[in-house]
């Protein structure tokens, strides 16, 4: 993550307020602190009851290997392929949301001058456009 706000160009730097670049960075560390942690307990358990499920009645009668190995294939297909979109989604949302962060942050940053020249109404239209 820092070799790539290292690498960024320095438009990126023009573009974006240092305050957001710090605050992803602070949500990305707090996830793995936090989230990380949790998850991976909870995906090892989940994996580890999918095997058991699949090698215990396999054990009784081995045909049924024939039956479990196609729905196991199609599960991580779906899988894949719900993170895929899973992804994106998130993606577009921060896209969307990120000019309305944007122009609040700026906006109290420049609160005094805005106030002084009594151009609040303004301001307002333009967050409510």
């Amino acid at each position: 993550m820092v070799l790539s706000v290292v690498k960024a160009p320095l438009l990126y730097f023009d573009k974006t307020p240092l305050g957001r670049i710090l605050n992803r960075f602070s949500k990305d560390i707090g996830n793995m602190d936090n989230v990380l942690p949790l998850q991976f307990l909870s995906a090892v358990e989940v994996c580890l009851f999918a095997i058991s499920t699949i090698l215990l009645p396999v054990a009784a009668n081995f045909w049924l290997l024939f039956v479990a190995l196609p729905l196991v294939a199609i599960t991580l297909y779906y899988g894949r392929y719900y993170l895929k979109s899973s992804r994106e989604i998130k993606r577009l949302e921060a896209i969307t949301c990120s000019p309305v962060y944007s122009h609040i942050s700026e906006t109290i940053a420049g609160l005094e001058i805005i106030r002084s020249s009594q151009m609040e109404q303004d301001f307002l239209r333009r967050l409510f456009k």
